[in-house]
């Protein structure tokens, strides 16, 4: 798979891929709330799930082998949204945290908008 191919994410279907070493880095955008102590849970159930939505959406990719399956551990705040600016708690403390899977591609980008304050969140 070319490294210029673009990333494709299915809204709705809750489908992301994009080409990583050579072939496809696919994700079934799952959830599964996990106590952090146990640290990442591989659920084999989850292939499944990204098979038959690859069938849907990119089904000559189906006779690609699988070269390695992990869970990541993404975080979420109470409300499902991004934890963004100053913390009035601790001086000098910004927050850019719950990105719930989104670090990986949007973290450098957000990073420098809270660095430049436009997110003036404050957690009490």
């Amino acid at each position: 798979i070319p490294k210029t191919s673009p990333a494709v994410w299915v809204l709705g279907s809750e489908f992301y891929f994009r080409p990583e070493d050579g072939g496809f880095l696919i994700s079934a955008c799952d959830e599964f709330q996990v106590n952090p102590s146990e640290g990442e849970i591989v659920d084999p159930s989850v292939m499944e799930n990204i098979r038959i939505k690859m069938a849907q959406w990119i089904p000559d990719a189906l006779p690609l082998r699988t070269v390695r399956f992990w869970a990541g551990m993404r975080t979420f705040s109470p409300d499902g949204k991004m934890v963004l600016g100053s913390d009035e708690r601790v001086n000098g403390l910004h927050w850019a945290a719950a990105l719930g899977g989104h670090g990986m591609t949007c973290a450098p980008a957000i990073g420098r908008l809270v660095a430049a304050g436009l997110f003036k969140k404050v957690l009490a």
